[in-house]
């Protein structure tokens, strides 16, 4: 004989509450209505029944259709969970509660967070590696224009040494290094310590930090450094990053003069720029190759970068280089690890020593 359960039956557009029987029969409720005297039987397909995600009152709730109006059980018995188990255990009669179901503003701002938070991460994954491909398919001769219009507008021509500019020139040619771009450099009568690399060739070096330059390897070093940032791109890249989203409009609209535009209104930003992690390694790597292949050795690199870290010292100003080219001790013990490689076999390089010594005013 089948188990026989107690439960109130809704249905319809407005549901009127009744209190019907349900046998448990195989594959089937077999439900009896009894109010009114008058007895009317349906069947509910077990397999088609579901438990109510909103279960009011703590009440165990079965729902049954495939379209709206569905009709309802509501049971009061709290045992009746497990009375269905026993009789059909293959089923699942677990009301699958949340705090989503119970609130469902709280699960469509939650859903609407969860996108946002997608839609921000792919913004910042993607648009540094698109911006570096759009910086890498920039032409040499835009670049050069670029980073020529720049220079007027970041070098006070009252400050430029003219001399001592023509002199990094002549140091820069001795170190024989090829490069596509027209390679200048500007030396300028400033206390700054502080040294930059604009697109296109122009590299800015203050005498404030020539001052504290002891020895032309370490002069090959940081040159050998930002000529790199210029030589990969990494000048232009690192402002198309930090101008993302003018710069992307303006790239995708194929408007080469609105995105000068951009760069040149923000100008004052470009001898800022703090260079990524991987720039920097990049920077430093190719500068030490460049120093080994000429035969020039490391220790001056290697005094550079400790100059810098003894200028961060407890509340002083920290150096603008050292703020946008940041001294670790990873960088320090990358140089370190190069040294023994080919210091065997250095090179005194007399006629860079005597422009160096020039530049100095020895």
């Amino acid at each position: 004989m089948s188990q026989q359960l107690q439960a109130t039956y809704y249905a319809g557009i407005k549901p009127q509450a009744q209190q019907v029987i349900v046998w448990l029969e195989p594959g089937n409720f077999h439900i009896r209505f009894t109010e009114n005297h008058i007895m009317e039987d349906r069947y509910w397909e077990v397999d088609k029944i579901k438990p109510d995600l909103d279960d009011r009152d703590q009440k165990f709730i079965l729902r049954y259709g495939q379209v709206h109006p569905f009709e309802f059980l509501e049971f009061d018995d709290p045992d009746v969970e497990m009375q269905l188990k026993n009789a059909y255990p293959s089923k699942s009669w677990k009301q699958r509660e949340n705090v989503f179901t119970r609130n469902p503003l709280m699960a469509v701002s939650t859903i609407i967070g969860f996108f946002l938070l997608i839609g921000i991460g792919a913004y910042f994954l993607l648009v540094p590696k698109i911006s570096d491909v759009l910086a890498s398919g920039v032409p040499v001769k835009w670049e050069v224009e670029l980073g020529d219009k720049l220079s007027g507008g970041l070098i006070n021509s009252n400050l430029e040494d003219k001399a001592r500019s023509n002199m990094l020139d002549s140091f820069f040619i001795m170190l024989d290094i090829p490069s596509k771009y027209p390679i200048h450099f500007h030396y300028i009568n400033d206390s700054i310590v502080n040294a930059f690399a604009m697109p296109g060739g122009n590299i800015v070096i203050y005498k404030g930090l020539m001052d504290k330059i002891k020895s032309y390897e370490s002069l090959a070093g940081l040159i050998g450094h930002e000529f790199t940032h210029v030589e990969h791109k990494h000048s232009l890249k690192t402002i198309f990053r930090s101008m993302s989203s003018f710069i992307l409009i303006s790239a995708f609209l194929g408007d080469l003069t609105g995105l000068a535009g951009i760069i040149l209104e923000n100008a004052n930003t470009i001898q800022n720029l703090s260079y990524s992690r991987v720039f920097e390694k990049e920077a430093d790597a190719n500068a030490v190759d460049l120093l080994l292949d000429r035969k020039i050795g490391l220790t001056g690199m290697l005094d550079l970068f400790h100059l810098f870290l003894d200028e961060e010292k407890p509340g002083a100003a920290i150096p603008k280089f050292l703020s946008t080219h940041p001294v670790t001790e990873d960088r320090i013990a990358y140089v370190k690890s190069r040294m023994s490689q080919k210091e065997s076999d250095l090179v005194f390089y007399a006629n860079l020593n005597d422009v160096f010594n020039r530049l100095k005013g020895n």
